[in-house]
């Protein structure tokens, strides 16, 4: 289920700072990047009532392969570079009445490398959480905030920014005592 981005070529997170709010393809490539255990947490959190109000159905998940290609500009034809497992899930969920009141569903995605089933649909059901949110213009819970989400889910950030505790802190320290 495409989020139509009005023919804008495909952001590129690896070469661009993310920036809010941020489309489908950056947050899909912020998700695939994120820490896993942080994922759970937040799928877990919208299964158990947070804001989420749904229980989604795996509509598929796969394993396999994907073969890598690039076209050199000096051949003009592409040339397979090597293969990468993945793993792919679908989540279908309820996501309310319309106006002719019958129900309708949406369809989360998560695509992740490796053999990684529970981190695919735990990222297809925030993927889920975090559009819903924007269709709607508001946020109930953590796995809905897009600010909350995209910028603590990478897991680099996240720890090195514990780290630095380890570093002398006595001028702030002192700070404190005064």
């Amino acid at each position: 289920e495409p989020e139509d981005n009005g023919n804008q070529p495909v952001a590129d997170l690896t070469r661009q700072p993310l920036q809010l709010p941020a489309g489908r393809d950056l947050r899909l490539q912020n998700l695939a990047r994120a820490d896993e255990g942080f994922l759970h947490a937040l799928a877990y959190s919208a299964l158990r009532g947070f804001g989420y109000g749904s229980h989604p159905f795996v509509g598929e998940l796969r394993v396999g392969e994907v073969v890598v290609e690039v076209v050199p500009e000096e051949l003009g034809f592409p040339v397979e570079i090597g293969r990468i497992s993945i793993t792919e899930c679908f989540m279908v969920s309820r996501c309310g009445e319309s106006a002719d009141d019958s129900n309708t569903f949406t369809l989360g995605y998560g695509l992740t490398f490796g053999h990684c089933e529970r981190k695919a649909m735990a990222m297809s059901l925030v993927d889920t959480c975090l559009k819903r949110a924007k269709q709607e213009g508001k946020v109930l819970a953590p796995a809905e905030d897009e600010e909350f989400v995209l910028y603590h889910s990478d897991n680099v950030e996240a720890s090195g920014f514990v780290q630095h505790l380890k570093l002398p802190h006595y001028v702030d320290f002192q700070a404190e005592l005064v």
